[in-house]
């Protein structure tokens, strides 16, 4: 099993409308062969002055699939799904495979490792975490993101970042580094994250938590102006040499409904 990411930012003018139908949308993705799980979340913009603020035009619909052959089949559709990126100004897709769940599942749903290689330290990878807030923790949810943010902000490993809303309390990040070795470095290291992290597992202030890393298989479109993955792969060739590509993945085909 495995997921893919897909983001998009729309007119101003079309934000009412594409919020309205949000569930319709959802529902459209969840009728896709293939797809185990799917949610349609505002974008957050992750900034260390703020802590993170939702930017209503942009959209990151997270799609857990059953297989990799369904995801790689409609992944190599860039317009898919077609009502969410119709009239898009941008839009930019990844696609995952899981590698190590780390923690939990996602709402009953949990990626297995389905034979992926195990990452080498000096490999791109992908970190998603997701979980619900506890309503007495966002006060120090919202300080101690202030500081890790103030260090990725000095990082030059981390590529890509993202911030994801499911619902209310729900909250989660979408990164990008450039080795899994500089990854674990900031997570366990001696900076902001580790005792922010001890201190909200000590204090169980994360209901549902939800973390795992990823292999960024393949991407199309750009984020502004950009494509994350191909940038981190040109940085580091040999790790990703000998992974699928989107051109490999646009040969994969099953039947569609």
């Amino acid at each position: 099993m495995t997921m893919s990411l897909h983001l998009v930012e729309h007119r101003v003018r079309d934000v009412p409308h594409r919020w309205r139908h949000r569930r319709c949308l959802q529902a459209e993705v969840e009728r896709t062969p293939g797809v185990a799980v799917a949610r349609l979340m505002p974008n957050v913009d992750l900034r260390a002055s703020t802590g993170g603020l939702p930017r209503p035009r942009c959209a990151a619909l997270l799609v857990g699939w059953d297989h990799r052959a369904a995801r790689d089949a409609w992944f190599a559709d860039p317009t898919w799904p077609a009502s969410y990126t119709q009239d898009a100004g941008e839009s930019w897709a990844v696609a995952l495979d899981s590698v190590r769940v780390t923690r939990g599942d996602w709402h009953g749903w949990r990626p297995e490792r389905d034979g992926a290689e195990r990452l080498q330290g000096d490999e791109p990878l992908a970190v998603l975490t997701l979980g619900f807030l506890r309503p007495r923790s966002v006060p120090a949810f919202v300080q101690g993101n202030r500081r890790v943010l103030r260090d990725l902000d000095d990082n030059p490993d981390e590529t890509f970042r993202l911030g994801l809303m499911d619902g209310p309390l729900g909250f989660g990040t979408f990164t990008l580094w450039r080795s899994r070795a500089a990854m674990g470095r900031f997570a366990y290291g001696t900076g902001a994250h580790a005792p922010v992290r001890r201190r909200f597992d000590e204090e169980d202030r994360i209901d549902h938590p939800f973390f795992v890393r990823f292999r960024p298989v393949a991407a199309h479109g750009t984020w502004r102006g950009r494509d994350p993955l191909a940038e981190v792969r040109a940085a580091t060739p040999a790790a990703g040499s000998a992974r699928l590509s989107a051109a490999d993945i646009s040969v994969v085909t099953v039947p569609r409904a």
